[in-house]
């Protein structure tokens, strides 16, 4: 089952994605902040990182850029595709993550 690891602070959007996310077939993680996103993003083999780029305690794009030094300096092959998620493209998301074909089992 593809694992996507879901970064966002807002519980209504937080709340609503992962349901969608889990209906469609996949297994999802969730962190609250930044600190705890790159946590989880380095203790579970995730497949995709959706990152709110507005997060409490450590933002995301300096979340994204110690994900990007931890998969450079382990030199991870099979590192996790990582999307940097805005407010004003939430919609955008959905309808790109909607195209995707089904995850594998």
């Amino acid at each position: 089952m593809t694992k996507i690891l879901l970064v966002e602070d807002n519980e209504m959007k937080r709340d609503m994605l992962s349901r969608w996310l889990k209906r469609k077939g996949y297994e999802v993680f969730i962190a609250v902040d930044g600190q705890e996103g790159v946590n989880m993003a380095t203790s579970e083999s995730t497949s995709v990182i959706l990152l709110d780029m507005s997060l409490p305690i450590m933002d995301g794009w300096e979340a994204a850029q110690l994900l990007e030094r931890v998969r450079l300096s382990e030199d991870l092959s099979e590192a996790p595709q990582l999307y940097k998620v805005f407010k004003k493209e939430f919609k955008r998301l959905l309808e790109h993550l909607n195209s995707l074909p089904p995850p594998s089992a």
